[in-house]
């Protein structure tokens, strides 16, 4: 998971070895809040405003922020499922819907704060500051540099081996946009 990850990378950037971390499975982010409440671990990594609610009324303490050092999120498939008319209708009809509706989303302003109020249950100014950070790469677009820096920090974090080369990853797959 992308807290496991992270884990791993702040144990990197602060000296520690990979080896000395242990985890607790807690399922979801209702078990991380039981768990980290009950003590049955000490603290747990999550997406910023997915937790605001839960320190703004006290029951989890904020203590700090660790900016990923990739995209937050990816479209990931299994090579082995993808055939050419799903590969078709990834890049002709999914990513370009994808697209659209994120540009919506970014754009309806007053109207995606409200939501995110109503859905989220944000207040006013987490909303707004939410949508004004959050980014949504240009027609599902990577670039390869990007993808060859996070996997360079992934192995140095030991999640995956040196030699993981991020080419593998799409040399013949007609879904993946990489530049």
């Amino acid at each position: 998971s992308g807290s496991h990850t992270m884990a791993f990378y702040l144990a990197m950037l602060h000296g520690l070895q990979h080896e000395e971390l242990s985890f607790v499975v807690a399922n979801d982010f209702a078990g991380l809040r039981e768990g980290v409440r009950g003590g049955d671990f000490d603290a747990f990594l999550w997406e910023t405003f997915t937790t605001k609610p839960w320190h703004d009324d006290g029951t989890l303490r904020r203590v700090g922020d660790v900016p990923t050092p990739w995209p937050a999120f990816s479209f990931v498939l299994n090579p082995k499922l993808v055939t050419a008319t799903l590969a078709d209708a990834i890049a002709q009809g999914l990513f370009p819907a994808l697209d659209e509706a994120c540009r919506a989303f970014k754009s309806e302003g007053e109207e995606s704060v409200g939501r995110i109020m109503r859905e989220h249950k944000h207040r006013e100014e987490d909303a707004r500051a939410w949508l004004a950070k959050v980014r949504y790469s240009a027609g599902f677009v990577t670039s390869g540099v990007v993808m060859d820096a996070a996997v360079r920090v992934l192995s140095d974090c030991g999640v995956v081996p040196p030699s993981f080369r991020t080419s593998g990853l799409w040399p013949t797959n007609p879904c993946i946009n990489v530049f």
